[in-house]
Formats: structure tokens, C-alpha cells, sequence
């Protein structure tokens, strides 16, 4: 196949097939991304092998499904091998971590679209968005310091005037049903404990080295 022409085909989703080994739980994000379709329309083609089965886009499918959507642009693709395809479909799901956020960047970008956009559209749930746009211009790299210097929390309330902030942390897919369970039960403060208690430590160790 010719892979530099490729040809986009609208597909009803009722003639694809979901790939059945697929690990990517996406229930969540489907209803996610089903507002971002509804807004722009269903503009990223499905990845899928001759055969009908889905190689990339089960959660743009499961999406579409949401809106009603009857048919969905799709590419077809020859892989050489099960194992190709295979492949590719994991690596299509992973490459969302491939890359990090210029957290100041990203900082004035949402602040920009704040002003016109419903902020879920752009991605980022509520409470992420306001922890990355409530820090001062600059100050992110003041927090980085402060952390170093064992003040980070300081750091935090003057540049911010608040008294607490948002991060967000990436979790490899497997752990998402069992911290789903864990948050349930407990809630998140044991877990934001452990981490400032590590933290802590970490800066103490820093200032004893010095």
C-alpha cells in the first residue's frame, strides 16, 4: 500500500469492528471527547485495517456513538503483520506521552481562550485549568525554586494568593481502576499527603547536603 496517499473513506460505524484486545480503558474519556466532536465535528479519521477492525479510534467511535453519529471518516491500512497492527494500535494509545507541557505557555494560552471558550472544550477539566492559570506570570519557575528551597508552599500562596494549588500527574492506564477505587474509599488527601510528605523529605535531604 502507498502509504503517502492515503484515502479517507466515510465508514458507518455499524460496518467496523471493535479490535477485542484493545487495552485502552476510554469510557470516560469518550464522554470527554464527545464534547469536542459536537463542537467541531469528527475531524480525526479512524485507523483501521481492511477487515473492518479498529486499529486507532475506539474512543472517537464510543464518542460518536454518544452524539448519534451514523458514519465516521476512516483510513485503511495494510499492516504487514497481526503483530504490526498490533503494535500500532499501543503505540497510537501511548504516544500521548511521548511529550511535556511548557507549563507558562500553556499558562497564557488558556488564559487567552478563558475569555471566549468553555474550558472543557480545550481539554482540561475545571479544576486543572484553574490551578495552572491562578499562578502569577513567571511564578512557576518561582514555585520550582521555592520547592528546592524547602518553601515551596510559601512560594505558593504569595505568587498565587492562594492557599493551595492544582497539579496534575499522568498514571500509567493500569492503575486507573484501582486509584478510582482508592479515591473513592479514602479520598484524595492520603495521597496528596504522601506526596507533600515525600517532598518534604526530599527538600530536607537537599538543605542537609548543602
Amino acid at each position: 500500500m502507498d502509504r503517502k496517499n492515503l484515502k479517507v473513506e466515510y465508514i458507518k460505524i455499524a460496518d467496523l469492528k471493535e479490535w477485542n484486545r484493545n487495552p485502552r480503558k476510554n469510557d470516560r474519556a469518550a464522554e470527554r471527547l464527545a464534547k469536542l466532536i459536537e463542537k467541531h465535528g469528527f475531524i480525526n479519521p479512524v485507523i483501521a485495517t481492511p477487515d473492518g477492525v479498529i486499529r486507532a479510534g475506539h474512543t472517537r467511535i464510543k464518542a460518536a456513538k454518544k452524539l448519534g453519529i451514523d458514519k465516521v471518516p476512516v483510513v485503511f491500512v495494510q499492516f504487514e503483520s497481526e503483530k504490526d497492527a498490533m503494535a500500532y494500535s499501543i503505540a497510537d494509545n501511548k504516544s500521548q506521552s511521548y511529550s511535556d507541557w511548557d507549563f507558562p505557555l500553556l499558562r497564557e494560552l488558556l488564559i487567552e481562550l478563558d475569555k471566549s471558550m468553555d474550558v472543557e472544550l480545550v481539554g482540561f477539566s475545571k479544576e486543572d485549568f484553574e490551578g495552572i492559570v491562578s499562578v502569577g506570570a513567571g511564578s512557576i519557575e518561582n514555585i520550582l525554586e521555592g520547592i528546592e528551597e524547602n518553601t515551596f508552599a510559601d512560594t505558593v500562596r504569595t505568587e498565587s494568593g492562594r492557599e493551595s494549588f492544582a497539579m496534575t500527574f499522568i498514571f500509567p492506564m493500569e492503575y486507573e481502576a484501582y486509584l478510582d477505587q482508592y479515591i473513592k474509599a479514602n479520598t484524595k488527601d492520603p495521597i496528596i499527603a504522601a506526596v507533600i510528605e515525600l517532598v518534604s523529605q526530599w527538600c530536607e535531604g537537599q538543605n542537609n547536603a548543602e
